[in-house]
């Protein structure tokens, strides 16, 4: 039986079902519905969505047009070299290059190089100074991508430079540079261009602001007092002033009342790191007192310095009988000085001679040196005498019952700092006498 063809007027509407479509068929497959996609909106005149006559538009609004200029060197890379090609061989000096006929930006670099390494930067027209936008490679690439993209006007010129080349084998290369147009209508490039955005240092409750040449942080703060300060109509507050007003509610000098010691909890703390900074210095003899408001009350001390030492000679070790001719030291006093000044000395000692026809000897000495002589013969050696420890040890008779006393003074002596000898030492004039003290004293008092 022959196959039955059927006219398209007997084909009425709604009569094909979207399942006798062939969509499985090499060859004969057609569309049955139009779906959109991601970046694709659709428009439809039928009764589900992609069916009837559909309408295919795009959707994306942070779309680029992507393009790459690039040049070759089939030589050496030489530093500060405009050396490269587009395309014919030759090196293309400064103020020539490849036209670019849109406005566009400069967004990427690549560079490649068969040996060593070589730095290589963007020249755009004549300015060979933009060392933000170059690429470095170490054999066989490297690339960059820059943070903040440079923008190109329609008309100007590109061209690359050599800025750096190392390695004995550093020859040939290709670099290329990739810009980009955006997509979208200008109307929401704005938006776009916030993803291009490049900023360092902001901080929390700051804007992000267009000073004319980049991007740069801008205080929440500031930007609010101006808001306020073009249009207040109902007088409110702006920011620094109720700042102000804070800092003034919590001024302990706004305060008004009493409060209890035990209510603020550092005020033990406080109170001992105030007082800190007071101070005492000592210099001779003024003690000066520094107060907390940094005023000095001088005190001056009376002179309180009195060195003295006293003996009493026994026959248990304290030497009072000298029976040579040899001085002997009998009471000595180390005067400890401070700081110089003046000084009053005065000595006293009881001593006798168990010789009528001989002299007692007695010298008082200041650092070696003799400021009182005294060579006395008794008058009388009667009567008898004590037993004492003697010079050379042991002991001895005085051998006379007879004393005498001798004492003398000094004044307005001046002493360095430091120390000072001060002694009294005696002998009897013939060996085998008795010259005997029965005690004795020093003292030094500073007088100025």
């Amino acid at each position: 039986m022959a196959k039955t063809e059927i006219e398209s007027e007997q084909i009425l509407d709604g009569e094909i079902r979207r399942e006798d479509l062939n969509v499985t068929t090499p060859g004969n497959a057609v569309i049955r519905k139009v779906l959109a996609g991601s970046g694709i909106a659709i428009s439809e005149t039928g009764a589900d969505a992609g069916t009837g006559d559909v309408t295919i538009s795009t959707t994306s609004t942070s779309g680029y047009t992507v393009f790459s200029i690039w040049a070759e060197d089939n030589a050496s890379l030489d530093v500060n070299a405009f050396e490269w090609a587009f395309g014919n061989g030759s090196n293309t000096p400064l103020n020539d290059g490849v036209v670019i006929p849109i406005d566009c930006e400069l967004f990427a670099m690549g560079l490649n190089v068969q040996g060593g390494s070589a730095t290589v930067r963007a020249v755009i027209d004549s300015n060979s100074s933009l060392s933000d936008y170059q690429v470095a490679a170490a054999a066989p690439q490297g690339s960059v991508t820059f943070g903040t993209p440079l923008a190109i006007t329609a008309g100007q010129l590109i061209n690359f430079r050599t800025i750096a080349s190392s390695g004995a084998d550093t020859n040939q290369g290709r670099v290329s540079a990739w810009f980009r147009v955006r997509s979208t209508p200008a109307a929401t490039s704005l938006t776009n261009d916030l993803l291009d955005v490049s900023i360092t240092g902001i901080n929390v409750d700051e804007l992000i602001q267009w000073n004319g040449t980049s991007f740069v942080p801008y205080s929440i703060n500031n930007a609010l007092a101006l808001k306020y300060d073009a249009s207040n109509p109902n007088s409110y507050e702006i920011p620094l002033q109720l700042n102000l007003r804070d800092v003034n509610n919590r001024a302990r000098a706004n305060h008004t009342g009493t409060q209890l010691s035990n209510t603020i909890s550092d005020l033990t703390a406080r109170i001992k790191t105030d007082e800190t900074t007071t101070s005492i210095a000592i210099l001779n003899r003024t003690i000066n007192y520094t107060d907390e408001d940094g005023s000095i009350t001088p005190i001056v001390l009376p002179f309180q310095d009195h060195q003295s030492i006293s003996k009493i000679s026994d026959a248990s070790g304290q030497i009072g009988i000298n029976n040579s001719q040899a001085l002997a030291t009998y009471l000595s006093l180390t005067i400890a000085v401070p700081v110089t000044g003046q000084y009053d000395l005065d000595w006293f000692y009881i001593w006798s001679h168990d010789s009528g026809k001989d002299d007692f000897i007695g010298n008082v000495k200041l650092n070696g040196s003799i400021i009182a002589e005294h060579v006395q013969e008794p008058k009388d050696v009667s009567g008898g005498g004590i037993i004492l420890s003697q010079v050379g040890g042991g002991t001895s008779d005085s051998a006379t019952s007879q004393r005498y006393s001798y004492s003398g003074f000094l004044p307005s002596q001046t002493l360095t700092a430091g120390n000072h000898i001060l002694l009294i030492e005696w002998a009897g004039s013939k060996n085998n006498d008795g010259a005997t003290i029965y005690r004795g004293s020093l003292r030094a008092k500073r007088v100025s």
